[in-house]
């Protein structure tokens, strides 16, 4: 997959120039996501992941260890040295995207403890970053003077908008917009909002992928070599997977600035299960190739991924769709956890997806549902990824989708009585339903009896069910 040989000549050139007391030196963009969807403009935020992308490409010397997403590490001569770097970084950073932060930490580097170096620094890193400076920017005093496009900052441009309606613009949107035009030229400036990537103007998906357990992968990582090798492979298993799943899409994407394991884009919602759909196994299948490779990616075998998704109206600012995608990919991902001492040991969830469906006026079926007690349903959200229960699912839910809608609307009424009462009036829907036996077919796609009256409440159709069959492709529904 990698050239490991070459990394390695690599890694050894970098240590023999470093001398006899290196320093390490990591550094990572804060905020990077905030950074690349402060304006919703698909050409903004390809603007930015462009000039994050050409940040790492610049920054690479010698010294470098690993770069890529905003992030490295390099091996430097001296404390001094290393400092040095650390704020020349920091305001390389900070002047080629208008204002973005930049943290960094150095830590002496002990060539007979690499692990432990590697430790502390990343321990160090993080204390740095949740200590880090806001982002920079002229801030507006009047209303009249907000950028229109990330309503933040002070507007001094005229925006680039083919509509342009007399919209202003701040320094870092009108810098982002010019640098997405002027790096790409497969920028389809047809594309001028997240609206234009449903086919019917409705709500997109903002979606949020993260592997799982790799913090400690990299924590047991031995040496240099290894976390170098490690971070270029973990990258190439996630650009694969990633492409391979791409490739299904039907509509136009926006895909923003990413590193290593992490995977951020917005999608027309009827691509969103395409989309899910193949990224699972195709990240499964290179993670599994690359751990056929030996220590230390033997650990990798079974590396799964933790995918959160929201559905919500397009108009809605791209920086909130994709914080709330990054809630539920956390949610997602804990269903990944092995389980705590004491609790029973269930099999070992892989890949996990999590998501809800907040358009305007009509809320995730997750959100209203509730007992008759008042509490929550349960929903079987976050959803397992393994292969066969996904598709079943899938099956299930596309026998519930050819039930008509008004019928599904008793799921609502029976949500706030007891289960007694809510089991009668469901089995009384199912009986009933003798001309075109369709809930009988959701039954039996469920693998159930639904003449087995505990089976009919056990197995009946939960707020999930309810939002994917608003999810299902157009030639599904």
């Amino acid at each position: 997959m990698i050239d490991a040989d070459k990394t390695r000549t690599r890694i050894a050139r970098a240590v023999a120039l470093a001398g006899p007391r290196p320093w390490l030196l990591g550094y990572d963009a804060n905020g990077i996501q905030e950074l690349v969807t402060a304006s919703s403009r698909p050409i903004a935020m390809f603007g930015a992941s462009a000039t994050i992308a050409l940040f790492d490409e610049s920054s690479q010397r010698d010294s470098t260890i690993f770069a890529g997403g905003g992030r490295g590490v390099e091996l430097v001569a001296s404390e001094e040295a290393a400092r040095a770097r650390a704020g020349e970084l920091a305001f390389a950073f900070r002047k080629e995207t208008w204002g973005g932060v930049m943290a960094t930490a150095c830590v002496p580097y002990d060539p007979a403890a690499p692990a432990q170096s590697l430790r502390w620094l990343r321990r160090k890193l993080e204390i740095q970053k949740d200590a880090a400076l806001p982002p920079g920017g002229a801030i507006p005093t009047t209303k009249n003077d907000i950028c229109a496009d990330c309503g933040t900052y002070l507007a001094r441009h005229k925006s680039t908008r083919p509509d342009w309606q007399g919209e202003m613009v701040c320094d870092r949107c009108d810098a982002m917009a010019n640098a997405g035009r002027d790096r790409s030229r497969h920028i389809d400036e047809r594309i001028q909002s997240l609206v234009d990537l449903s086919p019917t103007t409705g709500p997109i998906a903002a979606v949020s992928v993260d592997g799982n357990d790799l913090g400690d992968f990299f924590d047991k990582l031995e040496s240099l070599e290894q976390m170098a090798i490690a971070s270029e492979a973990i990258s190439l298993v996630f650009e694969r997977g990633n492409e391979a799943a791409r490739l299904k899409l039907q509509h136009p994407k926006v895909s923003l600035a990413t590193g290593g394991d992490d995977i951020r884009l917005f999608l027309a919602w009827d691509d969103l299960l395409r989309y899910v759909s193949a990224l699972v196994p195709a990240i499964e299948r290179e993670a599994d190739a690359l751990a056929r490779q030996g220590p230390p990616f033997d650990r990798l075998a079974g590396l799964g991924i933790g995918i959160g998704a929201v559905v919500a109206d397009a108009r809605l600012p791209a920086s909130r769709l994709m914080t709330v995608a990054h809630e539920l990919e956390r949610k997602a991902k804990r269903l990944c956890r092995p389980s705590s001492p004491g609790k029973s040991q269930g099999p070992r969830v892989r890949s996990a997806f999590d998501f809800a469906v907040l358009t305007a006026g009509d809320a995730s079926y997750r959100a209203t549902e509730e007992k008759a007690d008042g509490k929550p349903n349960d929903d079987l959200r976050p959803i397992d990824m393994a292969a066969e229960s996904w598709s079943r699912l899938l099956h299930a839910v596309e026998a519930l989708a050819r039930i008509p809608t008004a019928q599904r609307a008793i799921l609502a009424e029976i949500a706030t009585l007891g289960e007694e009462e809510g089991s009668n009036l469901l089995r009384y829907q199912v009986a009933r339903s003798k001309k075109d036996e369709k809930w009988r077919a959701w039954y039996a796609a469920c693998g159930v009896d639904w003449r087995d009256p505990d089976a009919v409440w056990r197995h009946r159709p939960r707020p999930v069910h309810l939002d994917l069959v608003r999810l299902l492709p157009r030639e599904s529904a």
